[in-house]
């Protein structure tokens, strides 16, 4: 998705779903695979839900969509968040009790 127009092109298209989740350690969103298993449950019920097939769904998930490593690259992802998440028909916060994997807070709240 290069521009505005793919993006609205894609979403009229195909099931888009942005999911926004705790970081449940300091280098790892889920370390223990604790919310992964919500963001599975979610998709598929939509997919129930909305009658569409997997394989139509497209998933929005900082982790893998917004780059990691690259300073630059993740700023310039970050500011797309804002349409993105408007532009999405789903979205999907994943936010299960939990513990931080380094500093032992309790992240839920």
């Amino acid at each position: 998705v290069d521009t505005y127009e793919d993006l609205v092109q894609l979403v009229s298209t195909h099931a888009i779903v942005f999911i926004s989740h705790q970081w449940l350690a300091l280098d790892h969103p889920d370390p223990d695979g604790i919310q992964y298993n919500e963001m599975v449950q979610a998709c598929h019920q939509i997919c129930e839900l909305k009658a569409v097939g997997t394989h139509h769904m497209y998933v929005f998930l900082d982790f893998f969509s917004i780059p990691q490593n690259n300073m630059s690259s993740r700023l310039a992802a970050i500011n797309t968040l804002g349409v993105f998440s408007s532009v999405a028909p789903f979205f999907v916060v994943v936010a299960p009790d939990a513990i931080h994997k380094d500093t032992q807070a309790s992240v839920n709240k």
